[in-house]
């Protein structure tokens, strides 16, 4: 124990200056024979023995006039057993001394980790650059230490006299304390979470074995400086708000919100709130269609409520000054639906009437350059016809690269009928089942006037047009809505 502990105090500080290769290629070496030795030629009873034997001629010791071929334990004289014992068990001494010393030092001494000065954060209109985390961190409240081999970690009694003498003659100490996200210092490559500690009399007694690295944060593990962070066109939710707060900016360009003018038209409607007369309607389309336009990100205005006469939609129109206008009802064919010809009379239609269901009477044009969308009166109709027509349009006024919202595969749980020749959009609830595609099922009544099988839908199915009936397990996308 004396010799292993020596060995150690002087194979510690050899190895900062040889390394740790020729330490402990040749330590284990000469523990290896050392220790064969010891446990065989002692008691004499192993053709073992011959090993260190030989390991002593090598070196020039056992110079009894014994010759090498009558080596054999029989015939071997006392004196000869006593002299060669004594110096196999020095030797065992040295060589388990400068085994342990490599193995000990090789495995408790300290890896410095080098960190390379990144550029400074880079600020474009096409993003943000910066290292994250920007120093090596640690991920939580932690004693920190210089990771011991698993392998040798719990060996014997004598690596932890060896390491208590190595830190005694001048290594620096092993383990320190720092809280969460304070920079580790240099040499520190582990962390021990401070509730897998424990202290007694001053010290700090670690209670797991933690493997090399465990609980570090490396500099740029996140970020690195160059990456591109928030591209153009990207929608900035409060995850992009966090990250732009994290590499040090307090604002970022943006697009402008859209301006949206909303109107809507016919004389029996009446405000929400108000008492709905004998013959009258309450306006719901108008308060949900100035949330779904705050939802994609415009700035809505309510324009108020047109009578079904050319000259009021006129009037309305003419005075309008928005990115965007958005009416509903009054673009089909009825006798008061007159939204379509006061909108070829101020600029264009584009396009009138679209393949789809619910939704079909939907009007894309312009009046006096800005740009007229024209939904359905049914509410349903036109709610679907603002989330495929008029969001995107949003969006994509802002910059959006991505206007339209992000399908997704579903199995149908039901088999479901429709117009052939029509995409239909049909209102559906989700359930996984088991680790395949999720199961849609239809969410209520799908007439266009029904607004609760809209509100208890988790999206909208399409339906291709050119079936009439898709049975049950059909594949088909999904729209989600919430």
């Amino acid at each position: 124990g004396v010799g292993a502990a020596a060995g150690v105090a002087i194979g510690s500080q050899l190895y900062n200056r040889l390394g740790p290769r020729p330490l402990v290629v040749g330590g284990i070496a000469v523990f290896v024979i050392g220790s064969i030795g010891f446990t065989t030629l002692g008691v004499g009873t192993n053709p073992w023995s011959l090993w260190p034997w030989l390991l002593l001629r090598g070196f020039g010791f056992g110079s009894t006039g014994v010759p090498l071929q009558n080596l054999t334990l029989a015939r071997v004289s006392n004196l000869a057993m006593a002299r060669a014992s004594s110096l196999v068990n020095v030797t065992r001494q040295i060589a388990g001394a400068i085994g342990v010393a490599a193995l000990t030092s090789y495995l408790t001494m300290r890896a410095t980790f080098h960190s390379t000065q990144r550029s400074d954060i880079l600020s474009q209109c096409s993003g943000f650059v910066r290292d994250l985390p920007a120093l090596r961190t640690c991920a939580t409240k932690y004693v920190q230490v210089q990771a011991l081999n698993d392998t040798f970690l719990l060996v014997t009694l004598v690596s932890l006299l060896c390491l208590f003498l190595s830190i005694f003659l001048g290594n620096d100490p092993a383990v320190g304390h720092r809280t969460a996200g304070a920079p580790l210092p240099a040499g520190a490559d582990t962390v021990v979470r401070q509730e897998d500690t424990r202290r007694r009399a001053g010290d700090v007694l670690i209670e797991v074995a933690a493997a090399t690295g465990t609980y570090i944060r490396r500099r740029g593990e996140d970020l690195v400086a160059g990456q591109a962070v928030l591209e153009a066109g990207r929608t900035l939710t409060p995850i992009e708000v966090g990250i732009a707060a994290a590499l040090g900016h307090d604002s970022v360009r943006v697009g402008r919100r859209p301006r949206v003018g909303v109107l809507a038209t016919g004389d029996e409607l009446v405000s929400a709130g108000s008492a709905p007369g004998p013959g009258q309607v309450v306006d719901s389309n108008s308060p949900m269609v100035i949330a779904a336009v705050l939802e994609a990100g415009g700035e809505p205005t309510f324009m108020g409520i047109a009578a079904d006469t050319a000259e009021d939609v006129r009037h309305l129109l003419q005075r309008a000054e928005f990115d965007i206008i958005v009416s509903s009802a009054g673009v089909s064919v009825g006798a008061h639906d007159h939204v379509r010809d006061v909108v070829a009379e101020l600029g264009e239609v584009n396009t009138w009437r679209v393949a789809m269901r619910p939704g079909k009477p939907m009007l894309i044009g312009t009046v006096g350059g800005t740009l007229f969308l024209g939904l359905p009166g049914n509410p349903v109709s036109a709610s679907v016809t603002f989330e495929l027509f008029v969001r995107p349009a949003i969006r994509r006024l802002q910059g959006a690269t991505e206007p339209m919202r992000r399908r997704i595969p579903v199995q149908l749980g039901e088999t479901m009928t429709k117009p052939l020749g029509l995409e239909t959009y049909t209102r559906a609830v989700l359930e996984w089942v088991g680790g395949g595609l999720p199961v849609a099922t239809s969410s209520g009544a799908q007439g266009s006037h029904m607004l609760r099988s809209l509100a208890a839908a988790d999206g909208l199915l399409v339906l291709p047009a050119a079936a009439a009936e898709l049975p049950s397990g059909s594949v088909v996308d999904m729209i989600p809505l919430r």
